[in-house]
């Protein structure tokens, strides 16, 4: 069985009954389903037959309008009671649904976000505290090799000295010294690399710490360790140096 009403016409901007020939909501009426029961076609076909039963003998057209068409009053109630049991969809259902579905979509990136966040803040904490736990280790071990180092420099000048004063040959200058610049220049080049790597990391924990702190609690309590820091300086409690330092490092973290 055909669905769709045959006299259900397509134009721009929705649909046109071919019954009564005005728009209407296909939704709302029987365009989609039993149009057979539709009023407005009944009333169009009965229209139409009674055109073509005009000059036919009246006991035929009696027995055709017996036989084939319902009376009004039953199928009216008929379409009134199929229209109670469908869902009719008006125009601003479909834009409702729409944005509903555009805002329920922009809800999840939120949240999503939120999560991102709270991880990102937890990363970051842990990061910095990683930063502080290790900083004073990560100095001792720069100072180590800065140790070795002069070390080594401070040997290339007594093999000066040995040679200069005849104690050592120059066979045994020559081996000692090329040992002594291959050691030099090895830490020299990884200490460097280290200390570069080192500045690198920290700048980069406390650029991302930094950005967690601007939206917390913590900016304003490094605010107030400042002005602490400043009344401690005035009033003579701490000494210069110690002051920049601190100060400096409140200041990297504040931003």
């Amino acid at each position: 069985m055909r669905t769709v009403c045959p006299l259900l016409k397509k134009v721009e901007g929705g649909y046109v009954c071919g019954a009564v020939d005005r728009s209407v909501n296909p939704e709302a009426w029987y365009c989609f389903m039993d149009y057979p029961s539709c009023p407005l076609y009944i009333n169009y076909i009965r229209r139409q037959r009674g055109q073509v039963t005009q000059g036919v003998p009246q006991a035929q057209q009696t027995q055709a309008a017996t036989t084939e068409v319902k009376p009004l009053v039953t199928v009216t109630q008929q379409a009134a009671t199929a229209a109670a049991s469908v869902s009719v969809s008006e125009p601003e259902d479909e834009v409702i649904n729409r944005l509903r579905g555009i805002l329920e979509s922009m809800q999840g990136r939120v949240k999503d976000l939120d999560e991102a966040w709270r991880s990102y803040e937890g990363k970051a904490t842990a990061a910095k505290g990683e930063l502080d736990k290790n900083e004073h280790l990560v100095n001792q071990y720069l100072l180590s090799l800065e140790g070795i180092k002069a070390n080594l420099e401070e040997s290339i000048k007594e093999l000066e000295y040995r040679r200069e004063a005849g104690m050592i040959d120059e066979s045994s200058y020559g081996k000692a010294r090329e040992y002594v610049e291959k050691r030099l220049s090895s830490i020299t080049q990884q200490l460097n690399e280290m200390r570069e790597a080192y500045g690198r990391i920290q700048e980069s924990i406390l650029t991302h710490y930094r950005r967690i702190l601007s939206e917390g609690t913590e900016a304003a309590k490094v605010k107030l360790s400042l002005a602490k820091l400043e009344e401690l300086y005035r009033t003579g409690r701490v000494s210069k140096e110690v002051y920049e330092r601190i100060k400096a490092q409140l200041t990297m973290m504040g931003g």
